[in-house]
């Protein structure tokens, strides 16, 4: 029996689906294989990883993130609705998927803490409804946010990932805007994350001040190093969750 679809929003719903299709396979907790060979790659989230020639090396949760995910398609009969960017570099297709009785696939793996929220490029058009579903897993600690299994760098961290984009943890130590326009918050005294005048108006319903200090901060983004600092450039507000939205 599935797991209680806990995520009654409407924004997660389409005005109209592109196509309907048919799942011949699915081939991991993001990526199903349609009648005609090609390759769906599931918009805004990521699921643990599978390694197909050793499965003892999959990451913790993709089993199940897999066979989830074809639990949820049921009949094999899909709907897809595309956003922005229609192929990915890997010449896979991008699409929001529905299953017959309308349930959007992404935010059900999200639900469950089968999978993380990500947006690449420019396919957010249902960002915040799968944010709040993939919080709400993280507060009760499902699956991948199991504590054990759950994959959070600490900020300092950040240096051996250089160019990657993963998901870093911290407390804010400073705020402050310098002279270039940009608004810094500092975790940990360690890891800068730097948002640019054009895209401050995205951050301010979480109104960066110095009055957060202290406060818990999530933070995904790809770490460079420049004039001795480790930095994240803040550019959409998937990136960050705040301690407030983690304990409300």
């Amino acid at each position: 029996m599935l797991p209680c679809y806990a995520l009654a929003n409407a924004k997660c719903s389409a005005a109209s689906f592109d196509q309907t299709e048919t799942i011949t396979k699915v081939i991991d907790g993001d990526t199903v294989r349609l009648r005609d060979g090609s390759l769906v790659r599931l918009i805004g989230i990521d699921a643990p990883e599978m390694d197909f020639d050793d499965a003892t090396k999959s990451e913790a949760d993709a089993l199940k993130a897999k066979e989830y995910l074809a639990q949820l398609i049921g009949k094999k009969k899909v709907h897809l609705s595309f956003d922005q960017d229609f192929i990915d570099p890997y010449n896979r297709m991008l699409a929001h998927l529905y299953n017959d009785q309308g349930q959007n696939l992404q935010a059900a793996m999200l639900s469950a803490g089968l999978a993380k929220h990500w947006v690449i490029g420019a396919n957010d058009q249902f960002w915040p409804c799968y944010k709040k579903a993939e919080i709400k897993a993280r507060q009760a600690k499902q699956n991948i946010w199991f504590p054990t299994r759950s994959n959070v760098l600490s900020s300092e961290e950040a240096r051996y990932y250089r160019g990657q984009y993963k998901e870093y943890q911290g407390k804010i130590t400073r705020v402050w805007s310098d002279d270039d326009n940009v608004t810094w918050v500092v975790l940990d005294k360690y890891l800068y994350l730097g948002i640019r005048f054009k895209d401050l108006a995205l951050f301010e319903k979480y109104q960066l001040s110095k009055e957060r200090q202290g406060e818990l901060f999530v933070v995904r983004g790809k770490t460079y190093y420049h004039k001795k600092r480790w930095r994240i450039d803040l550019t959409h507000p998937w990136q960050v969750i705040t301690q407030s939205e983690l304990t409300r």
